[in-house]
């Protein structure tokens, strides 16, 4: 009790916590997860409407928030230098954690026709009944349409994480609002997580 008194309002990537508040994966591991929904990329590419593009996109966006489900712990923090890589016959995934004091992460996955670049570095931020977990760094991905690039930019949706201390009540969910955006054909599409 004594540590949630001295850490609320406070940054979490700076405190040791109890290992039982952890997920067995790496944050590099979990952030290759979302990718399994690399295939609305491949759709994308072949799509002749920008504004259906628009829609493929942001569903992967929003498709992201399908992991956090059930999925209250905290993944481990990579140690610096650490990497890890995914390659299969639809995506390759090269991550990297590039600073220890705060936690970034920069990765990089392609596939036919796209390449997703972005670089994590998720601040937490305790407040005594749970936890927000912000990202506020843009996602950029880029598609190859008909010979052109088209570049879209994305953030993550704020996470909370409610009922810390009981943990089979835990809960984590998306909330706030995030704006993806075409630079190119100048295109948005607002999303609310509520």
């Amino acid at each position: 009790m004594t540590l949630m008194k001295t850490i609320i309002g406070k940054d979490l990537s700076k405190y040791s916590l109890p290992v039982f508040l952890n997920e067995p994966l790496s944050i590099l591991q979990k952030s290759a997860e979302f990718l399994c929904f690399a295939d609305l990329f491949e759709e994308a590419v072949t799509e002749p409407c920008p504004f259906r593009r628009m829609v493929l996109v942001s569903t992967f966006v929003a498709s992201t928030q399908w992991f956090v489900v059930n999925r209250t712990s905290k993944p481990f923090i990579s140690m610096l230098g650490e990497t890890f890589e995914v390659v299969t016959d639809k995506f390759q995934y090269f991550g990297e954690n590039v600073s220890q004091q705060p936690p970034i992460i920069a990765f990089n996955a392609r596939g036919k026709g796209w390449e997703l670049n972005k670089n994590v570095c998720a601040s937490m931020k305790f407040t005594g009944t749970q936890v927000n977990v912000t990202d506020e760094r843009l996602a950029e991905l880029k598609l190859q349409i008909d010979g052109k690039e088209e570049i879209y930019t994305f953030k993550s949706p704020m996470m909370v994480v409610g009922n810390l201390l009981l943990p089979n009540k835990r809960y984590m969910e998306g909330c706030g609002a995030i704006t993806v955006e075409n630079k190119t054909l100048d295109i948005k599409c607002e999303m609310d997580f509520i």
